[in-house]
């Protein structure tokens, strides 16, 4: 993604965050972000996602960004794909067929 716009950029104790705000539909009120947060230290993604995981309301309080104006803004194409492999664990839970 190139972009020579304004971002939603934050700076915190160990890491950073981009805030990358989904375009809408002009009649769609809703607002859909993905949060991307980089760890300063080069091994520390680990600690950052129990930090994250383990913190009550830590995205909805914790990350304020702030509008940054800035002059060209890359990032690398990415896909995300999830899935959920549901019959292992309803075979684990004695759930069967009907």
């Amino acid at each position: 993604m190139t972009s020579r716009m304004v971002q939603y950029i934050g700076a915190f104790d160990g890491f950073k965050v981009l805030d990358l705000v989904y375009e809408q539909d002009e009649e769609d009120w809703r607002v859909f972000s993905m949060y991307l947060l980089l760890s300063d230290a080069t091994d520390g993604l680990s600690a950052l996602v129990e930090k994250v995981g383990s913190e009550s309301g830590f995205l909805e309080h914790k990350l304020d960004v702030e509008k940054v104006e800035v002059s060209e803004f890359r990032s690398p194409r990415f896909k995300i794909s999830f899935g959920l492999e549901t019959c292992n664990m309803l075979k684990d839970h004695s759930v069967m067929e009907i």
